[in-house]
């Protein structure tokens, strides 16, 4: 007859070691925080240029685009998904799913509360009430 010690210390799963599984929302958090963190475009680039191609095929057959404006439509694009889901991150805490009425719900689209800062480029801004001119002493 076994101790009630013995039970105990022997694993009832014949020495398999489950895997390690974190709590629901652990990983998903996680990821949030990633993204929040980092700066690089998620949309993929080769993905993103035939979409801007067919969408302004509607407007003017024939359009070239350079390299540059590409970019920048898909900064753009991102920085309003950004706002847009945003804003509607107090329905989705509240009602789980967003759905499309919740996004329609806002006039005029999603206003980017914290735009993106441009890192130096053409027609940066040194921000608010802050000059280009250093100070003089």
């Amino acid at each position: 007859m076994a101790t009630k010690a013995d039970r105990k210390s022997a694993p009832s799963t014949g020495g398999v070691k489950k895997p390690h599984r974190y709590k629901p929302g652990t990983v998903a958090l996680r990821e949030i925080r990633h993204y929040q963190k980092s700066s690089e475009l998620l949309i993929g680039k080769l993905p993103f240029q035939p979409l801007v191609r067919e969408t302004a095929q509607d407007f003017k057959p024939d359009l070239h685009f350079q390299s540059a404006a590409t970019g920048a439509l898909q900064e753009a694009s991102e920085a309003y998904l950004v706002g847009l889901f945003g804003n509607t991150n107090p329905c989705a805490i509240h009602a789980i799913t967003i759905m499309p009425k919740d996004i329609q719900g806002f006039p005029g689209g999603a206003v980017v509360k914290n735009p993106p800062v441009n890192a130096g480029g053409m027609g940066s801004s040194p921000g608010p009430g802050r000059s280009r001119m250093p100070r003089s002493n």
